[in-house]
This record gives C-alpha cells, sequence and structure tokens, in this order.
C-alpha cells in the first residue's frame, strides 16, 4: 500500500466497492442460471421435440429429464422427500389384488395367478413392498414406466427409460406407441460387452406381428412371446411420452435450497465477528490485531488508551431461515403433497393440527388419479398373461389417529350391539378375544341410573320446611339405602355372568 494518506484513503473506499460489486455480479449470475434453468423446464414441456410437432417431450429430452431427477431423489432433500411422500400415500398401506392369495383349506395343484403372484422374478418387479416403492420412483423420475411381461415363463422384467432407444406409433394415431425399441449391452461368458437390440410390441398393438421391424438402416428382430405394458404420466393430448413428475417443481426446490446455502453463509459470516474494536487514531487502527491473552474461552483483551471494544450483536440481522418457505410450498404445490409434509416441519402448518396430519381434498385426488392409474397398468399385466381382469382394493390412504379413532367409536356406539362394539373395540385394539363375552361395565352402558326422590319431598317444619338437622340424616340414610341396592345389584350380575 502506498506511502500517500490520501491515495491509501481512496484505495480503502474503492477496495470494498469492488468486492460488492463482485458479489453482485456473482448474484446475478446466479439469478440467471436459476431463469434459465426454470425456462429448460418450460421449454422441455413446451416441446423441445420440436415446437410444431405437438408431440411433447422426446425421448432424448425424457432421459435428460430422468437423468436430473433421478440424481436429486437420490442425493437432494426434497426430491427424495416427495419421491417417499408419492410411493406412501399410493402404496404405503399395500394393495390387495383378488385372485392372488393362498387359499388354506384348498388342495391340489395352485392357481396360476397365484403362482404368477409369487413368482420371486415378479414380486422383485411388480408385487414387492420395494417394488412399488421403485415402481413409484421411476414414475416420479421418469415420467414412463415400461415392463416386459413374457407370455411364455409367465415373468415380467422392467425396462428403464435409458435402455429405450426408439418407438414405433400407430401412423394414423402419433400418440399410440405400438412397440418399444430396447437397446442394451449384454455381458458375454468373457466379461465383454455386446450392444443388443430388439423391438417388443406393446398391448395395444392390433394387428399381425412382424418377425423384424426396420430401425434405421438396420432390421432389428422383434422379441418372441414378450408384450410391452407401460403407463405414460402427466401427458397431454397428442403426446407420446410422459412428464416426469419431479420435473414441475425441480426448480422450485432448487432455489429453496440455494437461498438456505445463502442463508448459512450469511449466518456464518455474522459469528466470525463478535468484536467490534474502537481506535482514535489510524495508526493504532493499524497495530490493532486485537491481542488476547491465551486466546481460548475466558481470554482477557488488554486495550490502550483510546481503545474501546464492544460485543456485536448480530442475532438480530442473523438470516431468517422461514423466509424461504414459499418456495418450498411452490415445489409442494407442484408435487401434490403438503409443505409440512414436504419440509418434515410441524411449525410450517402453524397451529392448524388438520393441517398437520391430513391432505387437502385436491391432494387426495391427485394421489387417487396415481392409484387409478396403477390400476389400469397392474389389470393391463394380468391380461397380457392371459389371466381375467383382477380386482384391486387400496385402503384408505389417510387415517385418522388412534385418539379420533376411539372417539367415532364411542360416538357410533349408540347404533351398535354390545357383541358389535366389542368385537369392533378389539379390532381396533388388536387385542384377540371373543366379541360375544360382554363384560359387566359395557352390559350397563344402556341402563338408565335410578333417580332417587328428594328427602325432604312433603316434610315441612313449623317455619315450613323440613327440619335441617332431620332432612340431612334423611337424605344420608336413603343415599345409603341406594348405593347398597345398587351394589346389590352389581354383585348379582357379575355371579349371574360367572355361572
Amino acid at each position: 500500500m502506498s506511502d500517500n494518506p490520501i491515495i491509501s484513503q481512496i484505495s480503502e473506499a474503492i477496495t470494498p466497492l469492488i468486492e460488492e460489486n463482485s458479489h453482485l455480479r456473482e448474484s446475478i449470475d446466479e439469478i440467471r442460471a436459476m431463469l434459465d434453468y426454470e425456462d429448460q423446464g418450460w421449454r422441455l414441456i413446451a416441446g423441445a421435440y420440436g415446437a410444431d410437432d405437438g408431440r411433447g417431450l422426446s425421448l432424448e429430452d425424457v432421459k435428460n429429464a430422468s437423468i436430473k431427477a433421478r440424481t436429486r431423489v437420490a442425493a437432494s432433500s426434497l426430491p427424495k422427500r416427495a419421491a417417499d411422500l408419492h410411493a406412501g400415500y399410493v402404496f404405503g398401506n399395500g394393495v390387495e389384488i383378488s385372485d392372488t392369495k393362498r387359499d388354506p383349506g384348498a388342495k391340489g395343484r395352485i392357481p396360476g395367478e397365484v403362482r404368477f403372484y409369487e413368482d420371486p422374478i415378479n414380486q422383485e418387479a411388480l408385487f414387492s413392498g420395494a417394488a412399488k416403492r421403485e415402481l413409484q420412483y421411476s414414475r416420479f423420475s421418469d415420467g414412463n414406466v415400461i415392463v416386459f411381461c413374457d407370455t411364455s415363463t409367465r415373468q415380467v422384467r422392467r425396462v428403464p427409460i435409458f435402455e429405450i432407444g426408439g418407438y414405433m406409433s400407430n401412423p394414423d394415431q402419433a400418440d399410440e406407441v405400438w412397440a418399444w425399441l430396447r437397446v442394451w449391452d449384454r455381458v458375454k461368458e468373457n466379461g465383454e460387452t455386446e450392444t443388443r437390440r430388439e423391438w417388443v410390441y406393446t398391448n395395444r398393438f392390433p394387428g399381425q406381428r412382424r418377425s423384424g421391424i426396420r430401425y434405421g438402416d438396420e432390421l432389428v428382430p422383434v422379441a418372441k412371446n414378450k408384450t410391452a405394458v407401460d403407463l405414460r404420466c402427466n401427458r397431454q393430448t397428442g403426446w407420446v411420452l410422459g412428464v416426469p413428475d419431479a420435473l414441475s417443481g425441480l426448480h422450485w426446490s432448487e432455489a429453496y435450497g440455494e437461498v438456505l446455502q445463502y442463508g448459512r453463509v450469511v449466518n456464518k459470516g455474522l459469528s466470525q465477528i463478535i468484536y467490534k474494536i474502537t481506535q482514535k487514531t489510524q495508526k493504532g487502527a493499524q497495530n490493532v490485531g486485537v491481542k488476547l491473552s491465551g486466546g481460548s474461552v475466558g481470554s482477557a483483551a488488554v486495550l490502550g488508551e483510546g481503545q474501546d471494544i464492544q460485543l456485536v450483536n448480530s442475532a438480530q440481522r442473523s438470516f431468517d431461515f422461514t423466509a424461504p418457505r414459499p418456495l418450498a410450498a411452490m415445489a409442494a404445490a407442484a408435487w401434490n403433497v403438503t409443505t409440512p409434509d414436504l419440509l418434515a416441519d410441524s411449525s410450517a402448518a402453524g397451529s392448524s393440527y388438520g393441517s398437520l396430519n391430513a391432505l387437502t381434498p385436491g391432494m387426495q385426488n391427485a394421489m387417487q388419479a396415481m392409484r387409478d392409474e396403477w390400476t389400469q397398468f397392474y389389470t393391463d399385466v394380468f391380461q397380457v398373461m392371459g389371466f381375467k381382469r383382477p380386482t384391486l382394493t387400496w385402503p384408505p390412504m389417510n387415517e385418522p389417529d388412534e385418539y379420533r379413532k376411539a372417539q367415532e367409536l364411542t360416538l357410533y356406539s349408540v347404533a351398535l350391539t354390545d357383541q358389535e362394539y366389542r368385537a369392533a373395540v378389539l379390532d381396533r385394539l388388536q387385542i384377540p378375544g371373543d366379541s360375544s363375552t360382554i363384560p359387566p361395565l359395557l352390559a350397563m352402558r344402556g341402563e338408565v341410573p335410578k333417580q332417587a326422590a328428594s328427602p325432604d319431598q312433603g316434610v315441612s317444619n313449623s317455619t315450613g320446611g323440613a327440619d335441617s338437622t332431620d332432612k340431612n340424616d334423611l337424605a344420608q340414610e336413603m343415599r345409603n339405602q341406594v348405593f347398597l341396592d345398587d351394589l346389590r345389584g352389581l354383585v348379582e350380575r357379575l355371579e349371574a355372568a360367572k355361572g
């Protein structure tokens, strides 16, 4: 630094401006990048496949979106949470598929539906709890769930979107996919890989199947005994491929995460400035490096004349981490989940118990729509395998807590017999017992308690009222008698119940 005091002062004044301008430029670049990311998402949806084509996302767009979404579901908190919530609301309580359970009393050959359901390959692909969660993840990240059904072995295998190399559509209805092209690397016994290709017709294809379909200059064979079943989500009329559920909310969750990172940096910076030291002379200001004795907890500062040290109160200027919550709310709205659920933060619901523990009707309808699509998907698979269309029974997705269940049962008890009421309670508490065995107190729930007559009714003293001493004694005697009568009746009921 120059010895000229004027130049030094100018330099000191310019340096913060340069640093501030650098930070400002970085912030503008980051905001522009965020807007570009949002515009990119919009361009994908608007038809990067071709603005005049009308078919929505291209296969390449879907694959690119899938890569980003899968990465964030695996490593980012909000997309991972949203995917888990979708899987929980749709498949969390399970689903019953008709004709897939063994009959313990049946003898002979096991029905085909049961063998198909219990097959380990099919369990891993479709029916196990992990398989259902992974299918929902594929819907969230890929927007297109595709399985190949081998009708000769009656086994189903999933095909990831990155193995789809193309598709063939109805020439008169472009969004009606007739066949999928799978391209994958097959590992040979010597460890080398070779690229394989095959076409698989979908269950929509109405005509005579050919042995090969031309793809470019190559005649690619059609797989024998295989039929594809697919679920293409969030499509609009004329769109060929589905759109990942994640795509609409990713840029909002990214923005929320970035703002939180900025807040962390702000708080970290404020936490590093603990003391403010005032020095009257420039020479003293240059020399004061705050010499603290020891440098540990409980250290003391040695100050010279004209120096002052003050504790900086940065608590009032710390970053408000609840301020970016509207960004998370936008992501929650895009993903049809509640903000408290997405953030795993009960304070986001305020003081509303209902907002914290229940989906809104609109969100429930969105989850029910997903269930309906999965119902169609599973029934298509069963039909392709040669079985009749099964019935899928879904449990309620938003069960009340146990306390509210008990209140509900108590309110309905007036319409239930003792046996029905006891059976419902045993079922709620998951306690084995005989519903026909009625406890004495339950048997007494419908009885009207006796109303004793007033002790001084019809009795008067010289002043026209009952004598207070006689009245109290008589009242106590009558209460005792009523109590003894009730106790005697209760003992008789207990003895009768034991007998």
